[in-house]
């Protein structure tokens, strides 16, 4: 399975959902994170609460499990749980390890540092989306987001880290061959994701 951009738009990526959602319009990837030292965390309970009332009102949407550093039986457990099966790795997790993943019928999403990115070669044959991530997750700075133009155009990749409704369009224009963006804290609310802002983060991309 490839996660395919539409043909008109750039992709857009929330994460940070913790609870069922008003409105799951203009999303095309929904993250779920598994990790539990994460404060976006949720459990797989839960999970399977959400997936419900999503396919319910918006079917199209894509549900996504983030894990880092998990076991392949942890992967394999939440997923089946909840029924998710494109998967996104942040940890350090090797090539092999994603092509034992990918063999067992997961899509798998790579989240890389931006320092890093030259690392996509090694799973370019297992990972169908890499997402170029800050080096320092708790560390709140912008980066040159025009150093991604390094990457290969046939390289299908998100760009993440600091991404507002101030500067989503901007990052479109710098990093054109990107296929879209992940965003996290700027559509969070009250520790879930609020669907005004992702609206809003929508119309500036589309």
């Amino acid at each position: 399975m490839t996660l395919e951009s539409p043909s008109h738009a750039k992709l857009l990526k929330a994460c940070w959902v913790t609870d069922i959602l008003a409105s799951y319009n203009h999303m095309d990837y929904l993250g779920f994170n598994f990790v539990p030292t994460s404060k976006r965390y949720i459990d797989s309970e839960k999970a399977q609460l959400i997936l419900q009332d999503m396919h319910s009102k918006y079917a199209s949407v894509i549900p996504v499990a983030l894990f880092q550093n998990h076991t392949f039986w942890d992967i394999q457990k939440i997923t089946q749980l909840t029924g998710i099966t494109t998967i996104q790795l942040h940890g350090d997790e090797t090539p092999d390890f994603v092509r034992e993943l990918v063999a067992t019928w997961h899509t798998c999403v790579k989240a890389l540092p931006y320092t890093q990115r030259h690392n996509r070669e090694l799973y370019k044959d297992c990972v169908s989306l890499f997402i170029f991530d800050a080096p320092i997750a708790w560390l709140w700075l912008w980066y040159d987001y025009n150093i991604l133009n390094d990457v290969p155009v046939e390289c299908r990749f998100l760009v993440a880290w600091g991404v507002t409704i101030d500067n989503a369009k901007n990052i479109c224009e710098t990093v054109p061959h990107a296929v879209g963006i992940d965003v996290a804290s700027w559509v969070a609310k009250d520790r879930n994701i609020d669907p005004y802002k992702v609206e809003e983060l929508y119309k500036m991309i589309r």
